[in-house]
């Protein structure tokens, strides 16, 4: 940790840019431009995936104790992308974006990795093997990491480490969960047609507006009837569109939201439900609904063998620091998709500051105390992988 101090002042400036220069996912020109700026000033070699996508490569010389065992390939994961609100968190480096902000951290994210690639790049000698880092678009879409994936950058990676700041807990805890991290998740979109009418005359219409509100009220059994009381699962309608004006029946509504799972064999049961439940409904107000599901990310879950590691790193970053390994949750993002190339871990590290505001919150923000941890968290994680056999 103290071996990172001496970027502490460079990161405070990374860190306030970007906060400062938020972009929505697949959209984060300027923030890629000034990710690869950085590499190129630290001259590692990195290559684009897709526009605003970035994987470098940093190399370690020092000699392998064994000849015998290939060497390790480890990549290290930060998403860059923002969310679409309007920033009120009082920050003096507040988005000059209007309507974006850096409401879930990934601005500490790419910080934290950029001062990683530092202490890296220039303790090449301390490791053998290599560690790629990932600074991946669009992970607030569920795209990002599916890109990065096909792009065939990390082809042949043995393990990813990702991490994600959490705003509930103080600076200098760190959460290496056992097992469930976070959810898995599918979109949900609803569009209910009916048939238009004078509002004074519903009896002729077919109320659209109407099916869809007890389409969402019913789907909330779903949850308390449907999956399992001991497996928690989540569904959430977070748009409802429909209608012109006031004195117009309205003759289609679509709703819009978000389910999540925490174990993948939830996934088929509540689709059923939730399909049969819009049917039903839809029958009841004389109505049709047409329903659009998809596959947005896997659960994300901590294998056994890498716990191990990770609470090796933990030690030698923070010994008897503030440690959590249980803290599953029903948020979820698309570092789940690594698992379908290497072995993964996730882990979560406090930014709390005060007054507490949650991530997705307009006056979210998390303390730059934060970063050095998360930068020195890679590379315990990253050091710890290259050994192991």
């Amino acid at each position: 940790m103290e071996s990172l101090r001496i970027y502490e002042q460079h990161g405070l400036e990374l860190r306030h840019w970007f906060h400062a220069h938020p972009e929505p996912s697949f959209k984060e020109f300027g923030t890629a431009g000034r990710i690869r700026e950085e590499l190129e000033r630290l001259h590692i070699p990195y290559v684009a995936v897709g526009a605003t996508g970035t994987v470098a490569t940093v190399v370690g010389i020092a000699q392998n104790q064994d000849a015998i065992q290939p060497e390790r390939v480890v990549a290290l994961r930060a998403d860059i992308d923002a969310l679409e609100i309007s920033e009120d968190s009082g920050l003096s480096w507040c988005s000059v974006n209007p309507g974006l902000m850096h409401a879930c951290g990934h601005d500490i994210h790419i910080t934290a990795l950029l001062i990683a690639a530092h202490w890296l790049i220039e303790h090449r000698s301390a490791f053998s093997g290599s560690v790629k880092l990932i600074f991946q678009a669009a992970e607030e879409i569920g795209q990002g990491a599916a890109q990065i994936i096909q792009s065939g950058a990390i082809d042949g990676v043995d393990v990813v480490f990702g991490l994600h700041v959490e705003p509930a807990l103080p600076v200098g805890t760190i959460v290496l969960p056992r097992g469930p991290v976070m959810a898995g998740s599918n979109a949900l979109r609803i569009h209910v047609i009916g048939e238009g009418g004078h509002g004074g005359k519903p009896h002729e219409a077919r109320d659209a507006l109407l099916a869809a509100a007890a389409i969402v009220v019913n789907l909330q059994q779903v949850v308390t009837r449907a999956t399992s009381a001991v497996e928690p699962a989540v569904l959430s309608i977070c748009q409802f569109n429909a209608g012109t004006r006031g004195n117009i029946i309205a003759n289609t509504a679509e709703l819009i939201g978000t389910i999540r799972v925490s174990r993948e064999n939830q996934r088929a049961v509540v689709e059923e439900a939730v399909r049969r439940i819009i049917r039903g409904t839809a029958t009841a107000y004389d109505v049709d609904a047409e329903v659009e599901y998809f596959y947005a990310t896997p659960p994300i879950v901590n294998p056994p063998h890498l716990m191990s590691l990770a609470l090796r790193a933990h030690e030698a970053l923070l010994p008897g620091g503030a440690l959590i390994e249980e803290w599953p949750q029903m948020t979820t993002e698309d570092f789940g998709r690594y698992g379908e190339v290497a072995a993964t871990f996730y882990a979560l590290v406090g930014v709390h500051g005060e007054p507490f505001k949650p991530l997705h919150n307009a006056g979210f923000s998390a303390l730059d105390e934060s970063i050095l941890i998360a930068a020195g968290l890679h590379v315990a994680f990253a050091l710890e992988a290259l050994k192991e056999a």
